[in-house]
């Protein structure tokens, strides 16, 4: 047996960087809006979301950070439970478990994550945040 699946890709603007196949189909959305989440998510019905948005570390401010980071987050997770999503995937920074000053060698998921408070860059402590919500949910989170 072979396996279809279609790819849907969300942003805020999606007219760069497209894939030419018709397995993939893009969506302009707004992950801080559940609304326009779960307008998209009913629209497509996508059985497992890969969450990776996130603000570019260049020129974003702190309440950016925290806009996308952490209430983004938090809407993502309403949206794919008011629509039946099956699993969703987090991607995480190595920021969370990196002290800033040691190189992460042979680092994964089962790394400690450095508590927020500890965390020498806000971005860094908006992604513990996320990690944070995401883990009382068991939420695979990768990064």
């Amino acid at each position: 047996d072979t396996y279809a699946s279609k790819i849907s890709v969300l942003d805020l603007h999606t007219s760069r960087n497209r894939h030419s196949s018709s397995a993939v189909s893009y969506y302009d959305g707004d992950i801080t809006s559940v609304t326009s989440l779960i307008s998209i998510f009913e629209k497509i019905k996508p059985d497992v979301v890969i969450h990776t948005a996130s603000p570019n570390l260049m020129g974003a401010n702190n309440d950016l950070y925290y806009k996308v980071n952490v209430e983004g987050t938090k809407c993502v997770i309403e949206a794919c439970q008011k629509t039946g999503v099956k699993a969703l995937v987090y991607t995480s920074s190595a920021s969370v478990i990196s002290d800033t000053i040691n190189d992460l060698v042979n680092a994964d998921e089962r790394w400690p994550v450095i508590p927020a408070k500890a965390q020498t860059e806000y971005y860094s402590t908006t992604k513990v945040h996320s990690s944070h919500i995401l883990s009382y949910l068991n939420v695979l989170s990768v990064f």
